[in-house]
């Protein structure tokens, strides 16, 4: 039996699969798209000409999605009036490596710490003002909570992933995320300074900790993957509340704390 725990968003698989796949993508954003995978998957420089023809829309409109990425910075025009990736996308693509290699060494580690939990483990990942669930292990127990990968969440609500992203942002990082937060959530503004008091006890004692703060019966323990002097993901814990006794619970503490440092050790050796 599976428990799904409710987040703000839902990954792009599953809109995208209830939207029906028999569709096609369609409209302008979907057509800017196009173009950008069209670059990362074809030639290094393209004509509007040969764009238009790639993606099958007329050279006019072709000439309009290029402009907003001309204008977002995701192509520029070179001599010879072809197309090529702008160094904003070269960042984007070589950030998006980072997280793979992220991946790819925390994976053993994650399926060792649920193999001696039996609980659910996550890798997250700051991304803007939000989080994202980049990789995930499940729980070997009947009774157990799921989380998709692609999940994404706001840093500013309870809970032990949300916090210890957030805590360790930097601190221009984080007056921006708060900003936002107040911005789209009138709600939110009472309780900043008190979640500013929150994430520098989170930095103090080196994890972030919660139960039932979001999800009834849930209980969570997260610590950041440090690179160098800078983090931007987490190593994160999940099991239902009941299930965990106050000694498992240090336990537990100790563990993710253990497998978040030997993550970050890696890191730093491949840096």
């Amino acid at each position: 039996m599976k428990r799904k725990i409710r987040q703000i968003r839902r990954p792009l698989r599953s809109i995208a699969s209830s939207r029906g796949r028999s569709r096609a993508p369609s409209g302008p954003a979907a057509r800017v798209l196009q173009i950008l995978l069209l670059f990362a998957t074809g030639p290094a420089q393209a004509s509007v000409e040969e764009i238009a023809v790639a993606i099958k829309a007329p050279k006019s409109s072709t000439y309009r999605y290029v402009k907003i990425l001309k204008e977002a910075g995701f192509v520029v025009e070179t001599g010879t009036g072809h197309l090529e990736v702008a160094p904003l996308a070269t960042g984007l693509v070589r950030n998006s490596k980072l997280a793979g290699k992220l991946i790819s060494i925390a994976r053993p580690v994650m399926q060792r710490l649920t193999q001696g939990s039996r609980e659910l483990t996550l890798l997250v990942k700051r991304s803007g003002h939000f989080g994202v669930c980049i990789a995930s292990c499940e729980s070997i127990m009947p009774i157990r909570y799921t989380f998709e990968v692609g999940t994404t969440f706001p840093l500013h609500l309870p809970g032990a992933l949300r916090r210890s992203l957030l805590a360790y942002a930097s601190e221009a990082e984080r007056e921006l995320i708060l900003a936002e937060a107040m911005r789209i959530d009138p709600q939110f503004r009472p309780q900043r300074n008190s979640l500013i008091r929150e994430l520098e006890t989170i930095r103090q004692r080196g994890y972030a900790e919660s139960e039932t703060e979001i999800t009834p019966d849930l209980w969570g323990i997260s610590a950041p993957i440090i690179a160098g002097d800078a983090s931007n993901s987490a190593l994160v814990l999940l099991a239902p509340a009941y299930r965990v006794s106050s000694t498992e619970k240090s336990r537990l503490r100790s563990a993710v704390r253990s497998a978040a440092k030997e993550l970050s050790a890696q890191l730093d050796l491949t840096v």
